[in-house]
């Protein structure tokens, strides 16, 4: 089974596979609440990631509140900073280019998004170039 479960801007889809079972009972809680199978997962997803589950080691923080950001820039700094073990060898990578660039901080070594974000299509440009070049 595929369903197609999207955010505000509805970009996003995520397959899943369940049991026959488990889909004939989604259907049916569909069928009963009126609502979509992407409003029903939705909304039962959400909570989760307000959960417990995703606080950082030794903090009351909740990483899905401190990583978020509309923009996959400040995503991926938000999460190279606060969780960098947490990254996807491509994050890392990227994270590697945007490191390397003094441009991208400010004098406290923090990182400065707007400069990321307004260069993120050559950050993104970079790292594909070196991708390449180790592929060679």
């Amino acid at each position: 089974m595929a369903l197609k479960i999207s955010r505000e801007a509805k970009k996003d889809v995520l397959t899943l596979r369940v049991s026959e079972k488990t889909r004939y009972g989604l259907d049916l809680l569909s069928r009963v609440t009126g609502k979509t199978l992407s409003q029903l997962l939705t909304e039962s997803l959400e909570p989760l990631l307000q959960s417990a589950q995703l606080h950082l080691p030794n903090t009351q923080s909740n990483l899905f509140n401190l990583t978020w950001s509309p923009f996959d820039s400040d995503r991926l700094v938000n999460l190279a900073v606060t969780a960098p073990d947490l990254l996807t060898l491509d994050e890392e990578r990227i994270w590697t280019v945007i490191r390397e660039q003094h441009e991208f901080f400010d004098a406290n070594g923090d990182p400065r998004r707007d400069a990321i974000r307004g260069k993120w299509p050559q950050i993104q440009q970079a790292t594909a170039k070196y991708q390449e070049k180790m592929e060679e």
